[in-house]
């Protein structure tokens, strides 16, 4: 047990002893002396009541069960609701089969399709409450159903669509490293380490499995399972990296990875089945239904027909299975292959014991239990009286011994003079979080805290001062810190703090254990009031980050001490990190920072236009840049200080003025006589603030812009995360008039099915492929598919980074519409490029 469950421990049982107080007439009664410790004469009348009791209650339960009401089946309703199982975000999940219940909508039924999008629970309790009349899920998930609430048997399996082929089955597959020459077949899995998504997955284990217990191994004894979360791509990875020796994954995962370019198929190899014919993807289990689609009972039967046929019509051409990126549907498969899997691997619903009824019992047992509970009831009277006597007798032994526990585990685990844990609290707690960072890849830190001429203090005032300036300063560092974070007294004037999970990134962990230790050199700085006395104390203090490789807790409290040394060897009251190469990067990192929190309120930040033209070298508007005129570091570009205020939070309020800033522009012009469109970048950490629709709506009343003018560049990595409150701001917003550009389109991941669904007006081809046309024919190739899709999808494409005439006639013979780049003209204060734009759009 570790001490902080040891602790916590304690408290539940000084909690529980609270209620364990007697009063007065408890207390004398225990003074005298019982012969036998229940009067019989109230425990015959607690008999007779109880008896009494249990004859009414067992005829009461009696009559409830003797007759059941018939159960009445419902009519078809009038709206059928199509619940599909979602095991991506709901919002993709309705629209890939919005398109398929809209294709029942229009096939002629009485009845209206509303389509459903639920997560396992939800199906299951929908189809309980009556709240779903058709449903599609995932074969594992069918079976469950269908054993748990009588789903009935299904009335077709469908069909996936992957490029040119399609699959109404799936298996598993097995994979290791190609290198793995000790794993070859099914029996060489034994003892190893395995990867996968998780247990319940049907193809990422359940398969698989099943074809280890086949061979004879034993999945849950003979094999090491490590579950990492959707999806399975996480298990292949886990392979990669060497932290498990093989993964379980479904089939098509390793052919999406290699199409996706995230691995190399020759780094792996595949444990395979005999050949399936006509199955083009790789395999190691047999073949299975893909998801099932049935209805419930009370839908009419000549209704679940017409519905199936309807499905079973649905061309692979149709634009509903097109845009449900499925082949359509086929006559059921064999789903009692599933259970029968399902069944020999004790898997839910099939890890339970038949339930036996209540009412079942009763009515075959009844006159047996009504004398049992009579039984048991006098037995339990006559034990309560016993025990209650006893109890009074041992709760007073308890309460002293749980006091002397606290008490011994509080003297074990920490300081007398501080009341800060200790030096054996503090290596347990620093265990714990080297072990975590490890497994998180996060950094932390250990600070070592020593008091400047602490024995100065305790020769001159004595020994009883110098203890209350330990427990003052102890209560200093306290008041900084986080509750994560742990401060111990390691003996002396010496301190050492524990700060874990500071950041992903080693270089932004540093900066925060910086900004702790300058809170605490802040705080310490106030002098300290004791006896009359006022004690201005300084510490000298080492910074040790981790994790590092190999080393232990041992070498990370020796590296801060070494660091805290040279840090009395500088001239006392210094910081210094043990990691040398870092002390000058960390110090400069931490005062850009502070000087970015003032960039705004001392006017500092200034506005930069790059023109944008069209093919006629015409200027149709612009792109607001940001630059940093420090009074000393000169003008910083936004390269270097741009990432810093994405990582501390600056951003949005850099974005909001850089937003205020571009419209009260757009309002110049307006007024000027030119109709120019100014486009102007939003942070995806900005976009995301619940305000944000709101500021951008203060911003266009405040400032009189006409949001025509204005265009909000988005990166693809917003997109990434598309989540049904990103789509409704940025319909809300393109409602007010304003356009959406996707910025440097090309260099993110973001699914092209969204173009489409979006507001979107415009995409920008980034510089990187810009650069190397007409001359790299990978870059011309990636250029022209762009502006063929957006010019059928309605975008404007913008081409940022054009600096030579052949990349500009190139772009133009394209039909590209607008143009950004050196070529033109180069990025400009924002005065100056209003003091040509006149003449520049005259012509």
């Amino acid at each position: 047990m570790s001490l902080e469950k040891m602790h916590s421990s304690d408290k539940r049982c000084r909690l529980w002893t609270v209620t364990t107080k007697r009063n007065p007439r408890e207390q004398q009664s225990d003074k005298k002396e019982r012969k036998w410790p229940i009067p019989w004469e109230s425990g015959y009348r607690w008999i007779s009541l109880l008896c009494s009791l249990a004859f009414i209650w067992l005829n009461c339960v009696n009559l409830s069960l003797a007759g059941d009401k018939p159960f009445l089946t419902p009519s078809t309703p009038e709206t059928l609701h199509f619940a599909v199982l979602a095991f991506r975000p709901k919002a993709e999940t309705l629209t890939q089969w919005q398109p398929i219940v809209d294709y029942l909508n229009h096939a002629g039924f009485r009845q209206h399709f509303v389509l459903d999008a639920v997560n396992y629970p939800e199906m299951e309790r929908a189809i309980k409450n009556r709240q779903a009349d058709i449903v599609l899920t995932q074969p594992a998930d069918y079976v469950h159903l269908a054993y748990v609430v009588g789903l009935y048997s299904p009335l077709a399996t469908l069909v996936e669509q992957d490029g040119k082929n399609s699959f109404s089955e799936f298996g598993g597959v097995i994979v290791t490293l190609a290198n793995r020459t000790d794993i070859k077949t099914l029996a060489d899995l034994k003892g190893k380490r395995i990867a996968v998504s998780q247990k319940e997955s049907l193809g990422g284990y359940l398969m698989q499995a099943y074809e280890l217990l086949k061979s004879g191994l034993d999945p849950d004894k003979d094999i090491t399972v490590t579950e990492l979360g959707m999806p399975h791509d996480n298990a292949v990875e886990a392979v990669l990296a060497g932290k498990a020796d093989a993964a379980f994954v479904r089939t098509g995962v390793l052919e999406g990875m290699v199409r996706d370019g995230n691995v190399d198929l020759g780094q792996l190899s595949v444990i395979k089945a005999p050949d399936v014919p006509r199955y083009p993807l790789m395999l190691s289990t047999r073949l299975y239904p893909e998801w099932a689609l049935a209805t419930m009972p009370w839908i009419n039967p000549e209704l679940a027909k017409e519905i199936c046929v309807a499905l079973l019509s649905l061309k692979s051409n149709a634009p509903e299975a097109h845009a449900a990126h499925i082949h359509g549907f086929t006559i059921p498969g064999d789903y009692h292959m599933v259970e029968k899997m399902m069944r020999a691997l004790y898997a839910p619903p099939f890890n339970k014991r038949p339930q036996v009824t209540w009412k079942e019992t009763w009515l075959r047992y009844s006159w047996e239990i009504s004398i049992g509970l009579l039984l048991i009831s006098t037995v339990l009277l006559f034990l309560f009286f016993a025990l209650r006597h006893t109890h009074k007798r041992l709760r007073n032994d308890i309460i002293q011994r749980m006091r002397a526990e606290e008490q011994i585990a509080h003297l074990a685990y920490h300081d007398q003079l501080t009341g800060l844990p200790n030096r054996a609290l503090l290596l347990d707690r620093l265990q714990k979080a080297l072990a975590l960072a490890r497994r998180s890849k996060r950094f932390g830190a250990v600070v070592f805290v020593d008091l400047d001429q602490f024995k100065h203090i305790n020769d001159v005032h004595g020994h009883s001062v110098g203890d209350n300036v330990l427990h003052s300063v102890g209560q200093a560092i306290s008041s900084v810190l986080r509750q994560t974070d742990t401060v111990a007294r390691f003996g002396g004037d010496e301190f050492v703090i524990l700060l874990p999970d500071l950041s992903a990134e080693r270089e932004a962990a540093a900066t925060l254990a910086l900004a702790v230790v300058e809170k605490l050199r802040a705080a310490l700085k106030s002098p300290l009031s004791i006896n009359d006395y006022n004690f201005v104390v300084t510490a000298s203090i080492g910074v040790s980050l981790f994790p590092k490789q190999s080393e232990d807790v041992d070498d990370l409290i020796r590296e801060a001490d070494i660091a805290m040394y040279r840090a009395k060897e500088s001239g006392r009251n210094a910081l210094i990190f043990f990691e040398q190469d870092m002390q000058e990067g960390i110090e400069a990192r931490y005062a850009l920072e502070q000087d970015l929190k003032d960039a705004i309120q001392k006017d500092q930040l200034v506005l930069y236009i790059q023109s944008q033209v069209n093919e006629k070298g015409r200027v149709v508007g612009g792109e607001s840049l940001l630059r940093w005129n420090h009074p000393e570091r000169g003008l910083v570009p936004p390269e270097v200080f741009i990432q810093l205020a994405e990582d501390t939070g600056q951003i949005v309020i850099i974005g909001e003025w850089v937003l205020r800033e571009t419209c009260r522009l757009i309002g110049r012009l307006s007024a000027a006589g030119h109709s120019l469109r100014i486009a102007v970048n939003v942070s995806p950490r900005q976009f995301h603030q619940t305000n944000f629709v709101a500021q951008v709506k203060n911003i266009l009343a405040e400032t009189g812009a006409d949001p025509v003018y204005l265009t909000l560049e988005i990166t693809e990595n917003l997109l990434l995360a598309l989540t049904s409150e990103v789509v409704a701001r940025m319909l809300e917003l393109s409602e007010l008039g304003l356009r959406f550009s996707i910025d440097d389109f090309g260099t993110g991941y973001s699914s092209l099915a969204y173009l489409k669904s979006l507001p979107l007006s415009e995409l920008k081809i980034d510089k990187s492929f810009v650069q190397d046309i007409p001359h790299d024919i990978n870059d011309v190739a990636l250029v022209e598919t762009i502006l063929s899709m957006a010019h059928n999808l309605g975008f404007e494409v913008v081409a940022e980074g054009v600096e030579m005439n052949e990349q500009f006639a190139f772009l133009a013979a394209r039909q590209c519409e607008i143009f950004q780049g050196y070529l033109f003209h180069r990025p400009q204060p924002l005065q100056e490029w209003l003091s040509i734009i006149g003449e520049v759009t005259a012509h």
